[in-house]
């Protein structure tokens, strides 16, 4: 997976693993990274410097992975290499595990309002953008962030006592939908 990760400051991968048919050799998955598109790609490893993968379990096994922190290394980059390796982690012969990785994300850091202002307009974000469905979104208590009728929100919106989300359309709806 490519990713440009230029601006962003702080960013995380999600991610299902899961076991298909477990068979006599078995494999693992373990996600791996590079800046550019060349070069050795690097394990990317948790807070206790172990690397993030996938073990194979019992036939229809799944596990979510994460989020874990992107490492600094490759942020603010403009092209960025994720790589789900499949690796066998054994000795002997015989039919190879099946494994799948499904339901990638990969989401930035926290985007919260710094002060009352207009959705649309960056400086109103601690962030220092204009929100997306990528962003996790917090209007902070004592602001007043107004917006149009028609807004991406962002993957998440938490307003927190005090705070307000006014729309400019008296007549505006908003719809939150999650996915299960």
């Amino acid at each position: 997976m490519a990713l440009n990760t230029q601006n962003i400051t702080e960013a995380q991968v999600q991610w299902t693993g899961g076991t298909v048919t477990a068979n006599t050799r078995p494999y693992r998955i373990r996600l791996r990274y590079r800046v550019g598109n060349s070069g050795d790609f690097q394990d990317l490893l948790d807070n206790q410097s172990n690397p993030i993968e996938y073990v194979r379990n019992i036939t229809g096994h799944s596990q979510m992975i994460g989020p874990v922190a992107l490492p600094t290394a490759i942020l603010n980059k403009p092209y960025v290499q994720l790589l789900w390796q499949y690796y066998f982690m054994g000795t002997g012969s015989g039919a190879r595990d099946q494994l799948r990785v499904d339901d990638i994300i990969i989401t930035r850091g926290k985007c919260e309002s710094v002060a009352s202002g207009i959705w649309s307009v960056a400086s109103t974000w601690s962030c220092g953008r204009i929100p997306t469905v990528c962003d996790a979104v917090t209007i902070r208590s004592g602001h007043t962030v107004k917006a149009q009728k028609l807004v991406t929100l962002g993957k998440s919106l938490q307003i927190e006592n005090g705070g307000v989300l006014q729309y400019f359309e008296p007549n505006a709806t908003l719809n939150v939908s999650t996915n299960p």
